[in-house]
């Protein structure tokens, strides 16, 4: 980290810096490929070079790789315990608890769509590039942080590193004023399971915003307030880091049916990909204490005009007529609300029909 603070008023000053883009020592930072090799074979490990490799190394200091010398020895250390076998005991993330991660928490929680494609890139173990920004400090830090400035601090803390393979695919630039960027990735599958962790706490019940526009979907959907389903499934896409994959329907119903099952459990049930009469409907969640049961049907639209998107939906809304998917419900629900919802891209459209006995 930088320690030079631009100021008349700092106590100390006229420190000279050694950054991780500088070679001086950049030897010295980590632990290198041999000595990973030779502290292995100390402790009679040698087979656990690719596990070692694979959670440890891809820091690249001015050229130099480099694995984290504190994970290694963690894990050295805990292999060798006598509880332990050392041939089999697997990696873990001990970078994890080494510090609070909450950057990453901050970066993920209110994304614009462009920060969100961009992190996902990084979680898809893709390169970002960026534009580094090197006097910004924690406390500047915010949820509206533009991408390249959280980029640039975690580049700086050990949560990205300088892609070494993409140095030479750096896009270039129309003038000399114009700003250089670097390639950077996450650089591990330790720090890879940093950024899952934090996901998978933002993304649950644990998460008390989270969890809150769990419930109100819910809520909405036993209402059958089609508008309100509408606009808290358009929310979520927005934030939720994992929509990329935005071609294919399943993806979306493994989407909701995550979301809703945050908030399933007696006497609420929640059902996917059920036979019902004269075939399988995609989702449906039920609540036995105020006898009302969900039928949802999913679409993918490949047109983001909303009279199309009207028309998939009610034909989403058809096939459930047709098909009699409330077969199974109408004996034990006095209300059965039916559900047509249309994705395209990273938004929905949401019609809705109720029916009752």
């Amino acid at each position: 980290l930088r320690i030079a603070h631009q100021s008349v008023f700092t106590d100390i000053n006229n420190f000279d810096e050694f950054g991780i883009n500088d070679a001086s020592y950049s030897r010295f930072i980590g632990l290198t490929k041999d000595e990973a090799i030779k502290l292995l074979s100390q402790c009679g490990m040698e087979n656990r070079l690719p596990d070692v490799l694979e959670w440890y190394d891809g820091y690249n200091f001015a050229g130099h790789s480099m694995l984290c010398p504190w994970s290694v020895l963690k894990f050295l250390s805990r292999a060798l315990d006598t509880e332990h076998d050392p041939a089999v005991f697997q990696p873990q993330n001990y970078w994890a608890n080494s510090s609070g991660n909450d950057i990453i928490e901050i970066c993920m929680r209110r994304p614009g769509a462009m920060k969100t494609e961009r992190i996902q890139n990084l979680l898809n173990k893709g390169t970002e590039y960026i534009e580094p920004c090197e006097f910004t400090s924690y406390p500047e830090i915010t949820s509206a942080t533009d991408f390249d400035t959280f980029a640039t601090l975690m580049l700086h803390t050990g949560y990205l590193t300088v892609a070494r393979d993409s140095l030479s695919q750096v896009p270039g630039t129309e003038s000399a004023e114009e700003p250089e960027l670097i390639p950077v990735k996450i650089p591990n599958r330790e720090v890879w399971d940093c950024f899952a962790r934090k996901a998978r706490l933002l993304f649950s019940r644990k998460n008390p915003e989270w969890n809150g526009m769990s419930l109100d979907l819910r809520e909405s959907l036993f209402d059958g307030n089609a508008a309100k389903v509408s606009e808290i499934i358009n929310k979520m896409l927005q934030s939720f880091i994992s929509v990329r994959d935005t071609g294919k329907e399943d993806f979306y119903h493994g989407f909701i049916t995550g979301v809703l099952g945050i908030t399933a459990g007696s006497p609420k049930e929640l059902k996917s990909n059920r036979e019902s009469g004269n075939g399988y409907f995609d989702l449906a969640i039920m609540d036995d204490s105020i006898s009302t049961a969900v039928i949802m049907e999913f679409k993918i639209s490949d047109s983001s005009r909303s009279s199309v998107r009207k028309k998939e939906c009610a034909e989403a809304l058809s096939q459930i007529e047709k098909n009699n998917y409330d077969h199974e419900f109408k004996d034990d629900y006095s209300t059965i609300q039916k559900f047509g919802i249309v994705f395209f891209k990273k938004t929905c459209a949401v019609m809705e029909k109720s029916q009752q006995d």
